[in-house]
C-alpha cells in the first residue's frame, strides 16, 4: 500500500494487513504535514488534515519512492555523463601522439596503462644523454642502441628528439637521422646525436621514430 504527502508529493509504502480499516493519523517524515489517511485512498491524499501535535508520524517501510519523471532525469544525467567520459577517454587513447607531444611525460602514463606497449620489432633501447660545453656553448649528447627484433630486415626511420622544461612544457623539438639505414634480423647497432646550445630551461628529453617501420 502506498500513500502520498498532499503537501510534499513525498510517496510511502507501508503493509496494509497493519492498516485500521478505519484510517488512521499520518504525519510526512520530510515536511511534517499530517492528514487522515483512509484504507481504501490508496495513493489518494486525504483532505482531512489534522493538528499535527495529535497526530502519530508514519513509519515507512522502505524509502520515499521517486517519481518515475525524476527517476529518469537522474539516469539520463549519468548516462550523458558516461558518454561524456567515454568520449574523452576515447580521444586520449586515439590521439595519443598528440597528447605526447604536447606533454611528453604522459608517454610513461600511456605505458603503464597497457595503451602504449613497446615495439616488438624495432627498439630503441639503453638511451641516455650527457651535457658538455664545447667552444664556451652547451651541447646535449644523445646515445642509444637501435635493435631489431623481428625476423625479417627493416629500414631504420628518422628519430624525433623532443625536449621539455619541469612543467612538461616541449621547449624544442627536432629530428634527426641515426645514420643506420636498415637492420637485419635480430641485429644491433648504436646511435649518437649532439644538439649544440639546447635550451637551458630543458629538464627533460623523449625520442621516438618518426613514423612506423616497416
Amino acid at each position: 500500500m502506498i500513500v502520498t504527502c498532499p503537501q510534499c508529493a513525498t510517496r510511502y509504502r507501508i503493509v496494509e494487513s497493519e492498516f485500521p480499516h478505519d484510517g488512521r493519523i499520518v504525519r510526512c517524515g520530510k515536511c511534517g504535514c499530517s492528514w487522515v489517511q483512509q484504507p481504501d485512498t490508496v495513493d489518494q491524499p486525504t483532505a482531512g488534515a489534522v493538528d499535527a501535535e495529535s497526530a502519530e508520524e508514519l513509519a515507512p517501510s522502505a524509502n520515499p519512492l521517486r517519481p518515475k519523471g525524476q527517476r529518469l532525469a537522474v539516469f539520463t544525467a549519468l548516462l550523458g555523463l558516461a558518454a561524456v567520459v567515454a568520449l574523452i577517454v576515447w580521444g586520449l587513447l586515439g590521439n595519443r601522439d598528440v597528447v605526447m607531444r604536447v606533454w611528453p611525460q604522459s608517454a610513461a602514463l600511456y605505458r603503464g596503462i597497457g595503451a602504449l606497449p613497446e615495439p616488438k620489432d624495432l627498439l630503441l633501447t639503453n638511451v641516455s644523454y650527457r651535457r658538455d660545453t664545447e667552444a664556451g656553448l652547451p651541447v646535449l649528447t644523445i646515445r642509444g642502441v637501435i635493435a631489431n627484433n623481428s625476423s625479417t630486415q627493416i629500414a631504420v626511420p628518422p628519430i624525433e628528439a623532443i625536449l621539455s622544461d619541469g612543467n612538461g612544457r616541449v621547449v624544442d623539438r627536432w629530428n634527426f637521422s641515426s645514420g643506420i639505414l636498415q637492420l637485419a634480423a635480430g641485429q644491433k647497432a648504436e646511435f649518437t646525436m649532439r644538439r649544440i646550445d639546447p635550451p637551458a630551461s630543458a629538464r627533460h628529453f623523449q625520442i621516438n621514430f618518426t613514423h612506423p617501420h616497416k
